[in-house]
């Protein structure tokens, strides 16, 4: 019996060390918290906020300013993220906005970072489309006094604004042009997603707690003491990945996915088709989308296949346009879902293309007024000729 209590506190000591280290790299692998304006507003639904970050540009050279919004297990680190393991920033799209010229406002959705929640609130994906995203809008609206917006989602944060659209949201007509990147517009061609179904659904049935994709994240941190260079190795396929970029990936940006989005989801994988809450599709009101969007989708993108998102391309207006990103098209890579934005080639494969996209869309300032720049002392100054 001593012998049985020995292993098992021997085990249980291991277990205790394994997630001290977790949350010890967890702390040391953090991204930074720059100094930024930082607006938190709270929604309709009480206790319940979106918080924007924003990025004013040294020299602003259009009057609509982007709002940039991340996926969905994810933050604002998403589409800004700081450091790439060399102390670099080349890997946050919304700073490469920001040094085009742009007036860039990051979002971060309801529960996720600084966005705060009520502790166990429940939401769907309807409420984030009419409340997350049309608050966003109009908060900015507000501050900025432009006329509309612009409007770039990776994954959820670009399938959010398409929905806002389709549904005809009274402030759909305030922005100007949608980037949507990575973002699935139908769950039939997932099968992988179609096989997790069953084992998510039961989750939520029994739990009602949120996917902690978090704390799934964090444990994941020590292996890379272990193997340092397997980030590398099995992401080559895909646009590879620095190890710096994927322990910042798991200790900064992964959230966990709340019990009443993730239920809806699961029903759209389940009927193979987009609804609201009610049952009523949206796909059927695709050709409502008149606003000017480019779908950038990852050759290899097992999430949003490019088969997704041509489903919205091929149903919208004429103005919606596809871009995959592949080795088939050009690229130096096969892009998967993270690496549209993370990769060690994004910055300089996508980036630039979304870049001129909205240039081309936005309308330039043609006096330039230098901003105030107090809130944010970490600019860098940039032009967008020479990105």
């Amino acid at each position: 019996m001593t012998t049985v209590w020995t292993i098992v506190l021997g085990l249980l000591a291991l277990v205790a060390a394994y997630l001290a280290l977790a949350f010890i790299l967890a702390r040391r692998w953090r991204l930074p918290w720059p100094p930024t304006e930082t607006v938190i507003r709270e929604l309709p639904s009480p206790g319940h906020h979106v918080a924007l970050f924003h990025l004013p540009p040294e020299r602003a050279r259009f009057v609509e300013p982007v709002i940039v919004c991340h996926g969905l297990g994810a933050n604002r680190y998403n589409v800004d993220f700081l450091d790439d393991g060399r102390g670099r920033d080349r890997s946050s799209l919304a700073r490469a906005l920001q040094r085009a010229g742009f007036d860039v406002w990051v979002l971060e959705l309801r529960g996720h970072g600084r966005a705060t929640v009520p502790a166990g609130a429940r939401w769907t994906v309807d409420d984030q489309v009419d409340e997350d995203v049309a608050e966003a809008i109009q908060t900015v609206l507000s501050l900025t006094e432009a006329p509309s917006v612009l409007w770039v989602g990776h994954s959820w944060g670009g399938l959010l604004q398409v929905l806002f659209q389709v549904r005809q949201a009274p402030l759909a007509n305030r922005v100007r042009a949608v980037v949507a990147i990575g973002s699935p517009f139908t769950m039939r061609l997932q099968g992988w997603l179609a096989r997790a179904e069953p084992l998510l659904r039961r989750w939520v049935e029994l739990t009602d707690r949120p996917l902690p994709l978090r704390w799934l994240a964090w444990l994941v941190l020590p292996t890379l003491m272990l193997w340092p260079r397997w980030p590398r190795n099995w992401s080559a396929p895909l646009a590879p990945m620095t190890p710096g970029t994927v322990r910042r990936i798991l200790a900064s940006m992964t959230q966990d996915i709340p019990p009443g989005l993730l239920m809806q989801i699961l029903d759209w994988v389940t009927t193979g088709r987009l609804a609201d809450r009610y049952g009523r599709p949206d796909e059927e009101h695709f050709g409502r989308l008149t606003t000017p969007t480019l779908l950038v989708a990852g050759a290899k993108d097992h999430i949003a296949p490019p088969a997704a998102m041509a489903w919205l391309r091929d149903r919208a207006g004429e103005d919606v346009s596809l871009k995959i990103m592949g080795r088939g098209t050009g690229c130096a890579a096969d892009y998967g879902h993270g690496g549209l934005l993370l990769s060690d080639r994004a910055p300089d494969e996508v980036f630039p293309l979304i870049r001129a996209w909205l240039a081309a869309r936005a309308t330039p300032i043609r006096l330039r007024k230098p901003l105030d720049l107090r809130s944010n002392g970490n600019l860098t100054q940039g032009d967008f000729g020479k990105n």
